[in-house]
Formats: structure tokens, sequence, C-alpha cells
């Protein structure tokens, strides 16, 4: 498969995956970090998390796609989310962001919509709540409890990922019991999280980083959210089967991840 071609499927993206290696730039969650990098490597990519401002605008430009988690904000991390979201961009690689706790302040809120004003992300991953308010639509009853969003039903979460994909112009992924995954054109309805995901820490984080793996090796980002999805919950699912509870669960996710092929 050469680097020219997108791959349509699932499968041939897992494959993607493993024949492409490609370097996932991460400005992320500092809580999570160890795991983003973890859960890359375990998917075949390579994950590089160079957040100084010097250097970040060069190494974006530089990898395969780019991801900006918005958790653990400071001055000097939007600083470099801004410099390699902008060199990412322009160099035609794919940008995902994760805005974690997008409306939990004001300051958080604006940096974020700033951020996003001048990147213009491919594809958007974040809670209800969280992906409302940086859209700057109406959030209905999704609320934040920390960074975690509450008080969605699933017509709510529809709503929110179809308006949000029109206002920021990407792909989105609303995530939630019910997966809301919308561009302009689409929206498809995905069902059945994994409990213990509700309970572990960085899940969401792991997310962002896999699907912007698999953006870096398709042109069609709807079809590269719904397989980052495919691959996280697969192997969340098959892992939740043996785990005692969140502390086995989490190693045997990670071995899931590193199993999954195109098989």
């Amino acid at each position: 498969m050469s680097a020219a071609e997108s791959p349509a499927t699932a499968r041939d993206l897992r494959r993607a995956l493993r024949e492409r290696a490609p370097v996932v730039h991460c400005l992320t969650n500092t809580v999570t970090a160890g795991r983003v990098a973890d859960a890359l490597a375990a998917v075949g990519a390579y994950p590089v998390m160079a957040e100084a401002e010097e250097e970040a605008g060069e190494v974006a430009g530089a990898a395969d796609a780019l991801l900006l988690d918005l958790g653990t904000p400071t001055a000097a991390r939007w600083a470099a989310m801004l410099v390699a979201g902008r060199s990412a961009s322009h160099a035609g690689r794919p940008v995902v962001v994760d805005p974690v706790g997008c409306g939990a302040s004001s300051w958080r809120t604006a940096k974020a919509r700033e951020l996003v004003g001048a990147v213009r992300p491919a594809i958007v991953r974040g809670g209800p709540a969280e992906v409302a308010a940086l859209a700057g639509i109406d959030p209905g009853g999704a609320r934040l409890r920390g960074v975690a969003s509450s008080g969605t039903s699933p017509p709510e979460t529809e709503r929110i990922a179809r308006e949000a994909a029109a206002a920021l112009g990407a792909t989105v992924i609303v995530s939630g019991a019910t997966v809301i995954v919308a561009d302009e054109r689409r929206v498809i309805r995905r069902e059945g999280a994994v409990a213990l995901l509700a309970r572990t820490v960085g899940a969401g984080d792991v997310l962002s980083a896999i699907v912007t793996a698999c953006a870096a090796v398709a042109t069609d980002r709807l079809h590269a959210a719904l397989a980052g999805l495919d691959l996280f919950d697969g192997a969340a699912a098959g892992a939740a089967r043996g785990a005692a509870g969140t502390g086995t669960f989490w190693p045997a996710f990670m071995d899931a991840l590193g199993r999954a092929d195109a098989g």
C-alpha cells in the first residue's frame, strides 16, 4: 500500500498502521502522557512528545499527524500548541484536538477556541459538554463534572455532534455511553462503551491518540475516526472480559492493542 493511497476500511487502516508506522506528535495531558505513548507504540505508531515552543513547530511539521490534548494547560503549553498546530497544518498533516475540560473555566474555553480558530483541526474528540463549549453551541443538558461530561441523552449527543461539525468544519467524535461521529455530511452512532473505561484515567486521551494515528494513514477523516474507535473499543472489550477491575484492565488493554492487526 503506497503512501498516496487512503485505506477505506478499519481492517485496511490497522494494516496501514503496522506497515507505515506513522510518527504521531502529541502535546498531551501531562497526567496521562505515559499511557498515550504506550498505546501509540502498541498500535504500531511512533509517539513523539516535544512540548517546548522552541521545537514544537519543527517536530510537528516533520511528523505524520499531531494531537493537541488540552488537558493540564499552561500559558507555555498554549503557545507550543499554537506553534505546533500551525506548522502541522501548513505541512498538510492532520491535526486532532481533544478539548479536555473546555467549559470548565472562561480562560481555558477562550484559549481553546482561539487555538481551533487558528489551526482548523481535521478531527475533534471530546465529551458532549466539552465539544459544545468549544464550538460555542447550546450544550442542552450536558454538564462538566471535573473533566467528564454528564447529563446528555443520545438525541442530544447527536445534535451536539452535528452542530459542532458544522461550526468547526471538522469531523467530530462526541464520546459517552452513545458515541456519535459526524462531519458536515454524515452521522454514525455507536453504542455499548465498556463500563471499566469510565473508571479508568486517561481512556479518552488514549482514544484521541489512536484516532490521530489512524488519521495519519487515511485521507477520509470520518473513516479514520471510525477505525480508531473500532481499534480502541475492540481492545477494551477484550481486556474487560478477563479483568478483575481497573488495576488489571489497563495492562490487559495494552496487550489487546498490541495484538490488534488486520485480521
